[in-house]
């Protein structure tokens, strides 16, 4: 296969993806198939956005530091006799 299909194949590809006519997993296999890095493959799918798993989900809670325990009352000192 030559560059210059392959460059087809990855834009029509890309055009798929954005069209909705196949899934962001889809789009993964196929263009690994084709030979886009990893890097490439990352950049195209936030570029085209439809990635709904972050905006569904409530943001975790932010973790608290555990209250410091209360220290009890030093005991008075006695006096001298």
């Amino acid at each position: 296969m030559s560059t210059e299909s392959n460059d087809r194949e990855a834009r029509d590809l890309v055009q798929q993806l954005n069209a909705g006519r196949i899934s962001r997993r889809s789009f993964v296999k196929r263009a690994t198939v084709l030979g886009l890095g990893i890097g490439s493959i990352g950049t195209i799918l936030a570029a085209c956005g439809g990635d709904d798993d972050d905006s569904s989900a409530p943001a975790p809670a932010p973790a608290e530091e555990p209250a410091a325990p209360a220290e009890e009352p030093a005991a008075p000192a006695e006096e001298p006799a």
